[in-house]
């Protein structure tokens, strides 16, 4: 498959789609965005974690602009959008997960204590994927209680490095460093399927959206249908230093947090 050609565009300008093109919001304000978290609203508005600045931002997409940015006591990680125009955020060093209303400033409205080092997190439409570091598991815990539902914790080594993890209504998905390869876990978190890289990266992120994930491998985007295991290359070079992604299915619109830079770059794909 050929590359698609990438090219920057005017924010303002959006002209008829014909291949994939990416914008940079450069007015972020992100001073070190690169361990962070990135989660999109319905509302056109990003949600980002700032973890050197112990803060969350409600970044309008439209307009490019910071709307506000909620100063925290500790180091937030990850982030992901509920129902209600809402997210989660852990905080792993408070083994604490915050839930936010995302108006027009952010709102803290609910924490909720967790047993371990909460690192990455989703959400399945009903409860949230906690994935921890420490120990090194993954829980569905209900929203308002805390209360654990079920929990994935084996043994050997496939959670000591997960570096990333996105769910579905259905599935949740795990991509683990030590075995190069994205595992599939169903309602219960049992494993189910495994699939491969379809090649050696350095560095691996991943989104779902509908059937497929969007998955970085080092500086490329590959597309995985999950239906029948098959991989499609969307973009061959130039995808580099990705350390977040938020996709949206229905507009074909991927958001990645990118370092060195610490930008966020937006890409529409026909």
């Amino acid at each position: 498959m050929q590359d698609l050609e990438v090219e920057t565009f005017d924010f303002q300008s959006f002209g008829p789609i014909t291949r994939a093109r990416y914008l940079i919001m450069t007015a972020l304000g992100l001073e070190k965005h690169c361990d962070g978290g990135i989660a999109l609203l319905t509302s056109n508005r990003l949600v980002l974690t700032d973890p050197y600045v112990y803060s969350v931002k409600l970044v309008d997409c439209v307009h490019n602009k910071v709307l506000d940015r909620l100063k925290l006591g500790s180091t937030p990680k990850d982030v992901c959008c509920l129902s209600g125009n809402r997210a989660a955020v852990t905080l792993p060093l408070n083994n604490t997960i915050l839930i936010l209303e995302c108006n027009d400033r952010l709102t803290i409205v609910n924490s909720i204590a967790v047993k371990g080092v909460c690192w990455n997190i989703d959400y399945n439409s009903t409860d949230l994927v906690v994935h921890y570091r420490q120990p090194n598991k993954i829980e569905i815990v209900h929203m308002n209680s805390g209360e654990v539902k079920q929990r994935f914790q084996e043994k050997d080594d496939i959670l000591t490095y997960a570096l990333s993890v996105c769910t579905d209504r259905k599935n949740t998905f795990v991509y683990g460093l030590n075995h190069l390869a994205i595992l599939r876990l169903d309602e219960d978190l049992q494993v189910q399927q495994i699939f491969h890289l379809p090649e050696v990266a350095q560095s691996t992120m991943i989104a779902v959206g509908g059937n497929q994930l969007l998955v970085c491998c080092s500086d490329k985007l590959w597309q995985l249908d999950t239906t029948i295991g098959r991989w499609s290359l969307l973009l061959g070079e130039g995808f580099m230093g990705v350390n977040s992604m938020a996709y949206c299915h229905e507009r074909h619109i991927l958001y990645a947090g990118v370092f060195p830079g610490n930008v966020v770059k937006r890409y529409v794909f026909p």
